[in-house]
């Protein structure tokens, strides 16, 4: 066994000890919510992607405060449509040279529906590679229609989520939505209601809303005011993905505070 975090009097820390140690922290690639989160600008022939920290297979790489990505391209045409992606890619040669860079990949136009591209330019000669998308640009005839940031990688903050006393909606919860592996994301939040609620009224979440929402929470806990209980299904909400969530709080309370954790799951 070696010792990692601690002075040996040489150098003794490899960068997979790095990843290694933030993989098992953060459980998937994800965007890092510090700086501009690789806030991007375009015209119709050109992106530039501003400062932002990312993971990728543990490895920590970012676009520094006084860089920029640029890409060039151009739109496919009247008549056609197309889909092309920009991918961060990670790379480990055999002489044990890693690097991360972006590339931008563009897809086939098509008059019948375009398809995105799966994937960048694989080297054989790397001993390790790894990628994911980080925007996916639309074309449509002669213009980019839309640029979309993958959101499976961002940690979700200032999301609203709605608070309902009974049935009618009585306050809001400020949440944090944080993925923590490509299957489950940690959702935490503190809100205020000012009905009074009667013993054994249900209090109720609806935790649809934000941007990246899972379809369904499997465990989760609220406290209202000093009231504990574990989240119980009421069921799904309408046409959204939400799940209603309720507690019976076991004293009448007439308005205060409720602060919630839960997990959820695709």
């Amino acid at each position: 066994m070696d010792i990692i975090t601690g002075y040996t009097g040489e150098a003794h820390v490899r960068s997979e000890d790095d990843a290694a140690f933030n993989s098992a922290i953060f459980k998937a690639d994800c965007i890092l919510p510090l700086t501009n989160e690789f806030a991007e600008t375009h015209t119709n022939n050109a992106i530039s992607i501003g400062s932002g920290d990312l993971l990728i297979k543990g490895h920590h790489a970012r676009i520094r405060d006084d860089d920029v990505e640029e890409f060039s391209f151009s739109p496919p045409g009247s008549g056609f449509t197309r889909i092309d992606v920009i991918f961060v890619c990670y790379s480990k040669k055999s002489t044990g040279i890693e690097d991360v860079y972006l590339e931008y990949v563009s897809g086939t136009a098509s008059h019948y529906g375009a398809i995105p591209p799966t994937n960048p330019t694989i080297d054989l000669s790397n001993v390790d590679f790894s990628y994911y998308p980080l925007y996916t640009l639309t074309f449509d005839g002669t213009s980019l229609t839309t640029v979309t940031k993958n959101s499976s990688l961002l940690t979700e903050t200032g999301a609203t989520f709605t608070i309902n006393v009974g049935s009618a909606a009585d306050g809001t919860v400020l949440a944090t939505r944080l993925r923590i592996s490509e299957n489950f994301s940690l959702l935490f939040g503190q809100g205020s209601f000012s009905s009074g609620i009667a013993a054994d009224t249900d209090v109720t979440i609806w935790l649809s809303g934000g941007t990246n929402a899972f379809s369904k929470i499997v465990c989760g806990a609220v406290q209202v005011n000093t009231t504990s209980a574990k989240m119980q299904q009421l069921g799904s909400c309408c046409s959204t993905s939400g799940i209603w969530r309720a507690i019976k709080p076991a004293d009448n309370v007439t308005g205060g505070t409720i602060s919630f954790i839960a997990i959820e799951s695709n």
